[in-house]
């Protein structure tokens, strides 16, 4: 079978970056018997996409023009740039008309639930895809049973939807490693940590918690990310440390 994917998200260092790429590169380890062909719409990106997969096909559409093209047209069938491909694997900012079998991943429905705190145009896209989602695709990936059920409750049918866990994109490192980023880190105690600094994570209430659980225990909790769109004011063992790199990422995790 010949198999497109869209990479265009690999480019955003989101989650959603981080599934697309790893789904690829794992697909590409294991299946000897498929052709994969990976494509993306880039415009000023285009190098960075081809760095992590060379072979990419990148089309010089920037998401603005995916979304009118793909969502809001719903023209150019990704045959016209690929040629015929018997699976389409969709990425979350556009739905291309294909006759090919489609599959897409849904990574959650936040923009919908929680509108008040995505931009009105952000919205509106999502909403767009997802019509094109229901209309068309014949199997949807999620990560969860809540956003399954999430998705059911929006009239999509429970038959053709699958709940496949995401896994660890990270090695657990060893205890030297651990011990060197603390150090880097000024980490002295145990410690809890949380990724992302946003409403949308819930940042407020994880403090609030952390503060109830641990009353009177030497624990600290650690908070990876810059804050977005929030105001977090300093607090007694809460330590907000900024954007991390992977490779700090993976030994403060293991710690």
């Amino acid at each position: 079978m010949k198999i497109a994917i869209d990479v265009s998200q690999i480019v955003y260092g989101t989650g959603v970056s981080v599934y697309t790429r790893k789904l690829v590169e794992s697909l590409l380890a294991i299946d000897r018997e498929n052709e994969y062909v990976l494509f993306a719409g880039a415009f000023r990106r285009r190098q960075e996409i081809l760095d992590v997969f060379p072979a990419a096909r990148i089309f010089p559409f920037p998401p603005i023009a995916a979304d009118l093209i793909w969502n809001r047209l719903h023209a150019l069938p990704i045959e016209k740039l690929l040629g015929p491909v018997d699976v389409l694997h969709t990425s979350d900012w556009s739905e291309p008309p294909s006759s090919a079998f489609k599959v897409t991943t849904v990574h959650d429905l936040y923009p919908l639930k929680f509108p008040r705190f995505v931009h009105p145009k952000v919205l509106a896209v999502h909403k767009r895809k997802l019509y094109w989602v229901q209309k068309e695709s014949k199997r949807i990936i999620v990560p969860s049973s809540s956003t399954k059920n999430d998705l059911v409750g929006l009239g999509f049918r429970d038959e053709i939807i699958r709940v496949i866990p995401e896994a660890p994109s990270m090695e657990r490192v060893g205890e030297a490693r651990i011990a060197e980023i603390k150090k880097k880190y000024q980490i002295r105690e145990d410690y809890l940590i949380s990724i992302g600094v946003t409403p949308l994570k819930n940042t407020k209430k994880i403090i609030k918690a952390f503060h109830l659980a641990t009353a009177g225990k030497e624990l600290k909790l650690i908070i990876a990310g810059r804050p977005s769109n929030i105001r977090i004011e300093p607090e007694r063992n809460v330590r907000i440390l900024g954007h991390i790199p992977q490779s700090d990422l993976a030994a403060l995790l293991s710690g």
